[in-house]
């Protein structure tokens, strides 16, 4: 009788956490949805390049249906004709029609862009407003489709419907896409890859921020209290929430990191080194629990709206090019004697390697300046990098490397903070 209570209290605490269970996000994905999509617009062909925008219906969610505008974008030098580019994006804006264009050719593969992820504004909020809301709403009442998240994942789990078909409609067969977006929708980019197999790889864009009670805990030590960027959810008693049993429930559907055994796909976590959501190596906490095939690309001296766009479409791209090729490279890299060493192994040729450092009186780098530094050490085929403890307060650093040849790969590594002897 003792075993079996000893087993099933192990199973108690182990499955939720390996999902065995459906969370709130699978069984609101489960539901049969009124799901409808029209053309509203096309200009010219798969073989001189084609241009669509779509009109998708995913979904009725509190009463309100979900519209998206969806734009379909093949470009010209189309190469890669079976798989493409899902880019989830927020409010409609068809003056993106003519980079977004650019950026399809840079893919060199079908691009298409998910606008209106979410739906908004809604009950006269937006963003992260919003998604606070939705929150404390499920923890209020208990129930199960409050949670914005839900609907945005339907929102693009609709939206690769009708862009499959239309693309069948024009003699392409494409049937897995790369998923991306920043922020909140790098927060969805997270969950649409762990619930829809029609993805095969992911590019988060800015969220950083996977294993949320950590993530939590951690801004506490570094910034005395949460951020300011995320005052919508603090403000609403919500961290005080997500340690309810309902929290729990609402943190095992929209926390990534509860996804993390599915997450196998190869995922390219792109973030930027002055995010002022997120501590500086907020990555640490959870990268090395990811599965499968894993890079990283910071960007330094950015802020959570990177403004070198050129540095993310040719980083991602390579990305893609690489997964579809089957020629990542293997790299690695490793953090020695207490962290001021770092040694990178790109198993790879490279047109450059160097790597960056900040300096701060705190474990708060949002205002910090990232200096650009060269003097390595090349033995065989690694690099070392040796950076020493500051003489007061923090310093942090990691390395970039850029592979040669096609496609182009630009990846960093994880980051590590020193702390002065002094502090």
């Amino acid at each position: 009788m003792r075993s079996g209570l000893t087993i099933g209290l192990v199973l108690y605490l182990l499955l939720p956490s390996l999902h065995i269970f459906p969370t709130l996000l699978d069984d609101y994905l489960s539901e049969k949805f009124d799901e409808s999509w029209e053309v509203i617009y096309e200009e010219g062909t798969v073989e001189d390049g084609l241009t669509a925008l779509l009109k998708v219906k995913s979904q009725r969610w509190r009463g309100i249906d979900w519209y998206h505008n969806v734009g379909v974008f093949v470009p010209k030098n189309l190469k890669c004709r079976d798989r493409g580019v899902i880019f989830i994006a927020g409010d409609y804006k068809p003056s993106d029609f003519i980079i977004l264009k650019m950026i399809a050719e840079k893919f060199e593969a079908p691009f298409a862009t998910v606008w209106n992820i979410p739906n908004q504004p809604i009950f006269g909020m937006r963003e992260d407003d919003l998604i606070a809301y939705s929150f404390l709403m499920f923890v209020r009442t208990g129930e199960k489709d409050w949670p914005l998240l839900l609907p945005m994942v339907q929102g693009v789990k609709a939206s690769v419907d009708s862009v499959i078909s239309y693309l069948e409609s024009k003699g392409l067969k494409v049937k897995k896409f790369l998923a991306t977006g920043a922020s909140k929708r790098g927060w969805t980019t997270y969950l649409i890859g762990a619930m829809d197999d029609r993805i095969f790889a992911i590019a988060p864009i800015v969220f950083d921020n996977l294993n949320f009670k950590k993530q939590m805990d951690h801004q506490i030590e570094a910034y005395g209290w949460y951020s300011e960027e995320i005052e919508e959810y603090w403000s609403r008693g919500l961290m005080d929430e997500l340690k309810t049993e309902k929290g729990k429930v609402l943190l095992d559907a929209v926390d990534p990191y509860s996804y993390v055994e599915k997450l196998t796909l190869p995922k390219l976590i792109v973030l930027a080194t002055n995010d002022r959501y997120w501590i500086v190596d907020s990555l640490n906490i959870y990268f090395d629990e990811l599965k499968g095939l894993k890079y990283v690309l910071y960007n330094p001296n950015e802020e959570h709206n990177i403004s070198d766009t050129a540095r993310i479409v040719e980083g991602i791209s390579a990305f893609f090019k690489g997964v579809i090729l089957n020629n990542l490279p293997k790299l690695s890299w490793e953090f020695n004697n207490g962290g001021t060493e770092l040694i990178v192994y790109p198993n790879g040729k490279l047109d450059y390697f160097k790597y960056y450092t900040a300096e701060s009186d705190s474990l708060d780098f949002r205002d910090s300046f990232w200096q650009e530094h060269h003097d390595f050490r090349m033995e065989g085929d690694h690099y070392i990098v040796k950076v020493e403890k500051p003489s007061s307060g923090y310093r942090a650093y990691f390395a970039e490397l850029k592979y040669s040849g096609y496609p182009g790969f630009i990846f960093t590594t994880t980051m590590r903070i020193l702390k002065s002897e002094k502090d």
